[in-house]
C-alpha cells in the first residue's frame, strides 16, 4: 500500500477549513504505524516547525513530546486502532526549546479502494488556559493540606515557577515596626532563601501596602532609586498585591519580580488575588495559633474569628473579631452551640464528615456558609482543632474562622474571565463553543440554527492611525450595536481582535439573511469617536445548521470560510456558506503548498531591468524582480503569489533567496567588468523582521560585494507603518553601507516629514505618473514636483515606466537623474541582460533617442 502524497478531496475539505492546526496521517508499510501526509500552516505559528519538517521526519512528533507526557500520550495513541479515536492533552516542544500545551483530537478513517487507512486530527493551543488551570490546581492543593510556613514557601515557589518569575516574596507587616516587612517566604533563582526584613520606604512594596495592586515594568531604578536590592537583582518587572485580613486591613504583600520586562495578564492577576486572599487567611490563622499559646491578649487582638467550646461543643469564649464578623455579642453565645451560626446551606452529611475528621485526626479545615446575627449569610473558611489532655481525652475545641467573601469574589472573577471578553462584556470563544454545542445538541439535526461571523473591514488601519484606545472604544460600540440588532434570543460573542459571532437558534435562511443585512447596515453607520465621524464597514459570513453541518467544528469552519469569501470579494456585505467556497479555499491552499515547495524545487528566478543615467545613458544598475515558473501552470504573475507569500510569512525565506541570488549575480557582473549596483525590493514583512540586517551582511560578505553596490527598495507604505523602530532599522542599514531607495513614491500618504527624517538616498517616482506625463499635464506637473522636491532634499530621483522616446526630453528638462522602463528593456534573465548590456554599450548612439531600444526584444511580462 502506498502512502498518498495528496489528501482525498473529501478529507481535505474538512482539514482545509479548520481554524486550528489540522493534520492527516496515513498507514505506512514500514516504520511507524502511521506517518504524516498533511499538516496545516498553523503548525509553524504554534510550534515553530514548518509543515515540511513534520512531513520529512515522521518521528518529529514523538521526539517533541514532553518526557513526562510521552508514556501517557503514546499509550493513548495506541488505542486509535481499537477505539477509532484519541482525545487528550499534552505538552509539545517548540522549536525555541520551550513547551506548548495542545489539545489533540484524532479520528480514524477506514481504508477505501481509493486510499489507505488514514486518520485526521486537530491541535488546539491551550497553553494559556493550562497555565491558569495549573495555578488554580496549585492553590487548591495548598489549601487542602498545607498550612503555616510550609504553605507560604510552597505558595511563592509554585506561583513563581508557574508564572516564569525569577523572584517572589510573601511579606508580613510587623506590629512593632509597621514600616518594615518581614518575609515569610522568599524565592530567588530557582530556590528558597532565608527570610529577611527590610524597610518599606522607597520600595514598590510601600505602594502595595497602600492597598493598591502595583505593576511596574522597565527601568525600576528611575521609580525607586533608593531601593538597592532591586538594583542588585536587576529587576525590570514588579507586580505586587496587598494581603488583607478579614477587616480589609493590609497585613502583608505578595510580590513577583523578573529581570526582563513582561506584562501580567488579567487572568494571572485574578489568580494572584485569589492566592493573596488565601495567604491573608493563612497569615491570620498562623498568627492566631502562635498567639493562643502565649497570652489571652493575643486572643483578644486576633483579626480572625476565634471560638472556644468545651468537649460538648458549648461555647465558652469568642474573641472580638468573632463578634464583629458574626454580629453576635459574646454574652449572647455563651453556653450555646455553634449551631446558632448555621445557614442551612450544608446538610447533615457535611457536619457528619466534619465530626468524623475531628474524631479521627483531631483537626478539620474547610469552607462553609454561616449566618450573621442580622440573618445575612457569608462564606467562611473554618479551621477546627481538638485540644486533648494528658490522657488524650478531648477537653476543648478551638475554631478559627475568616470571612472569605473576597476569596469567593475572586473565584467568580476567574470564572468570568474564562467565559467573557473583558473589553466588551460579551461572551468569548469558549462560551460560544459551549453554547453552540448545547444548541446543536438540542436542535437534534432538525431545527435550524444560524451562526454568523462578523469581521470589521480594515480595522488595523484604525489602530495604526487613531490609536488602540480609539480602536477599543470602537469595538465596544460595535458590540452594543450588535446586541441591539440581534435581540434577546441571540448570543453575541467577541471571538477575536475585531471578529464577532452571533448564534441565533430557531432562525431559517431568510431570517438569517435579514439579520446579516441589518448587521452590515448598522455597523456601517458613522461613529462619533473623533472630531470627524468615523465610518467602518464589516463583512459577515453565515453558516446554517443542519445544512452546513451537525457539529460545532463544521459550523464554525463554514461560517469562517464564508466570512473570508465575503472579505475577499469586496467586503461590506454578507455571504452564506456554499460548497464551492471550499473548492476555492482548496485551490488557494494548493497554490500555497506549491509556493512552499517552489524554493526547494528551484522554481524561482530573477529578472533584471536596467537603470540608466538620464543624460549619458550609462547603465548604472539593475533592479531585481522575482519570477515564478510553476511546473504545471507556467508563469505565475507576481501580483498573484507575492500577496500570498506576505500573508503566509513565506516572503521572508523568499526575500532571503532573492537577496543572496541578486548579490551573487552582481558579483559575477563585476568579474566581467560590469560594475553595476543591484536593487532588491524589501517587503514590509521582511523589513520589520529581525533577521534582515544579518542577511544583508551575510550576502555582502559571502559574495565579496561592496555595500554601496546594493540598494534596498522600500515602499512608501512600509515607512508609513508608524512603528517606532523604523528609524532604528534604517540606521542599521546605513551603518552597513547599503543604499536605500523609496519605491512607488506618490501612491501612498506622501509626506515631506519622513523624507526629511529618514536616511533615504533615492526617490523612485511611481510609473503611473511617468507613463502618462507626455499626454497628461497634471501627471507631468506631479512628476516635475517630485523631482524638484527630491533634489531639494539631496535625493537622487529615478523615473520608472519610461516607455517612449518622448519621455526623455521632458525628464531631462526636469532634471531627473535616472530612468528605467520598457523604452530601454523589459526585465530579462541574467544571461539575456548580459547580452543586452554588451549590445547596448556598442549601440548607444542608435539607442533611445535614435529610435532603437531594448524594448523591441520582447513583449511585457511585468
Amino acid at each position: 500500500m502506498n502512502i498518498p502524497t495528496a489528501l482525498p478531496d473529501d478529507l481535505r475539505w474538512v482539514l482545509d477549513g479548520s481554524p486550528a492546526v489540522t493534520y492527516a496521517l496515513a498507514r505506512a508499510e514500514q516504520g511507524p504505524s502511521f506517518r504524516p501526509v498533511f499538516v496545516s500552516a498553523h503548525v509553524e505559528q504554534l510550534l515553530g516547525y514548518a509543515p515540511v519538517d513534520w512531513l520529512a521526519n515522521p518521528m518529529l512528533w514523538e521526539q517533541c513530546l514532553h518526557p513526562q507526557d510521552r508514556a501517557r500520550v503514546l499509550s493513548n495513541s495506541a488505542r486509535l486502532q481499537t477505539d477509532g479515536w484519541v482525545d487528550h492533552e499534552y505538552r509539545v516542544r517548540h522549536r525555541d526549546g520551550g513547551y506548548r500545551w495542545v489539545h489533540d483530537r484524532l479520528r480514524l478513517l477506514p481504508a477505501t479502494a481509493e486510499r489507505p487507512e488514514m486518520a485526521v486530527g486537530v491541535w488546539q493551543d491551550i497553553t494559556a488556559r493550562q497555565r491558569a488551570d495549573n495555578l488554580l490546581r496549585t492553590v487548591s492543593h495548598l489549601t487542602a493540606g498545607v498550612t503555616g510556613e510550609a504553605f507560604f514557601q510552597a505558595l511563592v515557589r509554585h506561583l513563581a515557577e508557574g508564572m516564569g518569575m525569577r523572584y517572589a516574596l510573601l511579606g508580613e507587616l510587623t506590629r512593632r515596626e509597621p514600616r518594615r516587612v518581614r518575609t515569610r517566604a522568599l524565592y530567588m533563582d530557582g530556590g528558597l532563601v532565608p527570610n529577611m526584613s527590610y524597610n518599606l520606604a522607597g520600595t514598590p512594596c510601600a505602594e502595595v501596602v497602600s492597598n493598591e495592586p502595583c505593576l511596574y515594568t522597565g527601568d525600576l531604578s528611575s521609580y525607586f532609586p533608593d531601593d538597592e536590592m532591586l538594583h542588585e537583582m536587576g529587576v525590570k518587572t514588579y507586580f505586587g498585591v496587598p494581603i488583607l485580613d478579614a477587616y480589609g486591613s493590609v497585613t502583608g504583600v505578595l510580590a513577583f519580580m523578573h529581570d526582563e520586562p513582561r506584562e501580567v495578564s488579567a487572568t494571572e492577576r485574578a489568580v494572584i488575588s485569589l492566592f493573596a486572599a488565601r495567604a491573608g487567611t493563612e497569615l491570620a490563622r498562623s498568627r492566631v495559633e502562635e498567639q493562643l499559646r502565649l497570652t489571652d491578649q493575643v486572643f483578644e487582638g486576633s483579626r480572625d474569628a476565634i471560638i472556644i467550646t468545651d468537649a460538648d461543643s458549648r461555647i465558652l469564649q469568642v474573641n472580638p473579631a468573632f463578634e464583629a464578623i458574626s454580629g453576635y455579642r459574646e454574652e449572647e453565645l455563651l453556653g450555646r452551640t455553634p449551631r446558632i451560626l448555621q445557614s442551612g446551606q450544608q446538610g447533615t452529611g457535611f457536619y457528619r464528615e466534619m465530626w468524623q475528621a475531628l474524631n479521627e485526626n483531631g483537626h478539620w479545615q474547610g469552607e462553609l456558609w454561616n449566618r450573621r446575627a442580622d440573618g445575612r449569610t457569608y462564606p467562611s473558611l473554618l479551621s477546627v482543632s481538638a485540644v486533648t489532655d494528658h490522657q488524650g481525652e478531648v477537653t476543648h475545641y478551638i475554631g478559627i474562622a475568616s470571612d472569605i467573601t473576597s476569596h469567593k469574589a475572586a473565584e467568580r472573577q476567574i470564572n468570568y474571565l474564562s467565559h467573557y471578553d473583558t473589553l466588551t462584556g460579551l461572551g468569548n470563544r469558549r462560551m460560544l463553543e459551549e453554547e453552540l454545542d448545547r444548541v446543536v445538541r438540542n436542535a437534534r439535526g432538525v431545527r435550524p440554527v444560524g451562526l454568523l461571523f462578523l469581521d470589521l473591514d480594515r480595522f488595523k488601519n484604525i489602530n495604526d492611525t487613531l490609536g488602540h484606545d480609539t480602536g477599543d472604544q470602537l469595538l465596544r460600540e460595535v458590540a452594543q450595536r450588535l446586541q441591539e440588532v440581534a435581540g434577546a434570543q441571540a448570543m453575541v460573542c467577541r471571538v477575536g481582535g475585531d471578529e464577532f459571532a452571533l448564534l441565533v437558534p430557531e432562525r431559517d435562511h431568510d431570517r438569517c439573511a435579514r439579520l446579516a443585512r441589518q448587521l452590515v447596515e448598522v455597523v456601517g453607520q458613522p461613529y462619533k469617536l473623533t472630531e470627524r465621524p468615523l465610518v467602518v464597514t464589516c463583512s459577515v459570513g453565515v453558516a446554517m445548521h443542519p445544512r452546513d453541518g451537525n457539529r460545532r467544528e463544521a459550523l464554525i469552519s463554514a461560517a469562517d470560510t464564508a466570512l473570508h469569501y465575503a472579505k475577499a470579494h469586496g467586503s461590506n456585505h454578507h455571504q452564506f456558506h456554499e460548497p464551492g467556497m471550499t473548492a476555492a479555499a482548496a485551490e488557494r491552499l494548493h497554490l500555497e503548498n506549491d509556493l512552499r515547495e517552489a524554493l526547494r524545487r528551484a522554481e524561482f528566478e530573477l529578472h533584471y531591468q536596467p537603470i540608466l543615467d538620464t543624460r549619458s545613458l550609462q547603465v548604472l544598475g539593475v533592479e531585481a524582480l522575482l519570477r515564478w515558473h510553476h511546473p504545471e501552470e507556467g508563469m505565475i504573475p507576481p501580483d498573484r503569489f507575492i500577496p500570498l507569500a506576505e500573508e503566509t510569512g513565506l516572503i521572508r525565506p523568499m526575500g532571503a533567496w532573492v537577496l543572496q541570488t541578486a548579490c551573487a549575480q552582481a558579483a559575477r557582473w563585476r568579474e566581467l567588468g560590469m560594475a553595476l549596483s543591484v536593487s532588491v525590493n524589501v517587503s514590509g514583512e521582511q523589513f520589520f523582521g529581525d533577521e534582515l540586517p544579518r542577511a544583508v551582511r551575510d550576502a555582502l560578505a559571502r559574495h565579496r560585494l561592496p555595500p554601496e553596490a546594493l540598494t534596498l527598495e522600500i515602499t512608501e507604505s512600509t515607512l508609513m507603518h508608524g512603528s517606532l523602530n523604523i528609524e532604528a532599522r534604517l540606521d542599521d542599514f546605513k551603518a552597513i553601507g547599503v543604499r536605500l531607495s523609496l519605491d512607488d513614491f506618490g501612491t501612498g500618504y506622501s509626506s515631506l516629514s519622513y523624507l526629511k527624517r529618514f536616511p533615504i538616498d533615492t526617490l523612485k517616482i511611481d510609473k503611473s505618473f511617468v507613463r502618462d506625463m507626455v499626454t497628461d499635464e497634471h501627471d507631468r506637473t506631479l512628476a516635475n514636483t517630485v523631482i524638484a522636491m527630491g533634489h531639494g532634499l539631496s535625493l537622487a530621483v529615478v523615473a520608472e515606466g519610461v516607455e517612449s522616446a518622448e519621455h526623455m526630453p521632458l525628464l531631462r528638462q526636469a532634471g531627473c537623474d535616472r530612468v528605467q522602463g520598457y523604452h530601454f528593456s523589459r526585465p530579462l534573465p541574467a544571461r539575456k541582460l548580459t547580452e543586452w548590456l554588451r549590445a547596448f554599450r556598442g549601440n548607444t548612439a542608435s539607442g533611445p533617442d535614435g529610435g532603437t531600444t531594448g524594448a523591441a526584444q520582447g513583449e511585457r511580462t511585468d
